[in-house]
């Protein structure tokens, strides 16, 4: 997995990587952090793994590093979820 990098505001939709969106989207500091209401988020970090499958928010869910410590392939989910919900 990559190490967190910040995502520059000039990256086209069509070249963000499955972790760069997920970064901009999750992470404090990404550029689309806003616009994503509270209940997609939650559906889409139950796709990480990173601290265990099947969190809930009071157990680590919100905690980045459950995002961060993810595996490739819930990467890839979150990330396909993220884009079923407008997010580039």
């Amino acid at each position: 997995m990559a190490a967190i990098t910040s995502t520059s505001t000039s990256t086209s939709a069509s070249t963000r990587t499955d972790w760069d969106l997920v970064v901009a989207c999750l992470h404090h500091t990404g550029d689309l952090r806003t616009g994503l209401c509270i209940s997609d988020e939650i559906l889409v970090r139950r796709q990480a793994d990173g601290l265990g499958e099947r969190l809930k928010p009071a157990h680590g869910l919100m905690d980045w590093s459950h995002v961060r410590d993810s595996s490739d392939g819930a990467i890839a989910r979150m990330a396909q979820l993220l884009r079923a919900c407008g997010k580039q």
